[in-house]
């Protein structure tokens, strides 16, 4: 991100991070996400997009990009049916 100069630079990359996770979820075979460190900003959002993620003990997972204002990307909005409401707070 640290590349990103205009906002068409930050517009290319949210669209082809959807995209990628639009893949995933319409690949017609489970996807598994195996996560191992740290799964933060468009990380998260692609394990989010996965069938089934299997986290190793080092794991570690957020949004750090919200907490200066920068918005996540649409795929975020998969996080509540997957964590819960109440989680929500406590991993971000």
């Amino acid at each position: 991100m640290v590349t990103m100069k205009t906002s068409e630079d930050g517009r290319r990359f949210i669209t082809m991070v959807h995209k990628l996770c639009q893949s995933i979820r319409d690949c017609p075979v489970p996807v598994i996400c195996r996560a191992e460190g740290y799964a933060l900003g468009a990380g998260l959002e692609v394990a989010a997009a996965c069938d089934l993620r299997i986290a190793a003990d080092n794991a570690h997972f957020g949004m750090p990009e919200v907490n200066v204002g920068v918005p996540s990307v649409v795929e975020a909005a998969l996080l509540p049916r997957l964590i819960g409401w109440a989680a929500r707070r406590a991993c971000c």
